[in-house]
């Protein structure tokens, strides 16, 4: 909710929410909570439910964290991914002159994830992703996507075979180790400023 707030609170144009949910885990109930708070708002709001019968396992976050990845397997036009729990700022709309690029076959723009580049890549030299994106590697919390670009790269059909295998590919991140293993030629580095992670005794 903070997102939609934040973002309506620093919005300079129109924008619409698209929420999705695996396998019924959004009850009724909240739906209409949530219906009834963008309705206050002005906000458009409008919900999918997905299924998810991959045989994919996760140690340290919710199945519903790929979700990200079923929507660019599914939507028909380039969007706006945010984590439930970004804040949105001032010129944040500005993420969007990047929308051009969808006939470039880039598959999507995000910014650094600077501390796995920092501390995790030399930790970790086994994790697939982290070698694959290397200095450019991604944090998947914000990024614009191009699902027209993704399914031309087949990565539709790829990505539940590489979710399965996280534990031999070294994954760690899960969802944002598939994007990375993916999209490590297809996408572009975005200013760190439209992700910037705020730590407990950082403000």
């Amino acid at each position: 909710m903070v997102s939609i707030f934040s973002a309506k609170l620093h919005s300079v144009q129109d924008f619409s929410v698209n929420l999705g949910y695996i396998n019924g885990s959004l009850s009724k109930d909240n739906q209409k909570f949530i219906i009834d708070f963008c309705s206050a708002l002005n906000v458009e709001i409008y919900f999918k439910e997905f299924d998810f019968d991959y045989q994919v396992k996760t140690s340290n976050l919710p199945i519903q964290a790929y979700i990200r990845l079923l929507w660019l397997d599914t939507s028909s036009e380039p969007f706006l991914w945010l984590d439930a729990d970004t804040l949105a700022l001032e010129n944040w709309q500005e993420i969007y002159r990047d929308l051009n690029l969808e006939n470039t076959g880039i598959v999507l723009c995000a910014a650094l994830d600077t501390d796995v580049i920092a501390k995790k890549i030399r930790l970790f030299p086994n994790n697939s992703a982290y070698l694959m994106g290397g200095n450019s590697y991604f944090n998947s919390g914000i990024f614009l996507g191009f699902p027209k670009n993704w399914r031309e790269k087949e990565f539709h059909r790829q990505w539940p075979d590489i979710a399965s295998r996280h534990a031999e590919l070294g994954f760690e991140h899960h969802d944002q180790d598939v994007l990375n293993y993916l999209a490590f030629e297809s996408k572009k580095i975005i200013d760190a400023s439209f992700n910037t992670l705020v730590m407990q005794g950082s403000l």
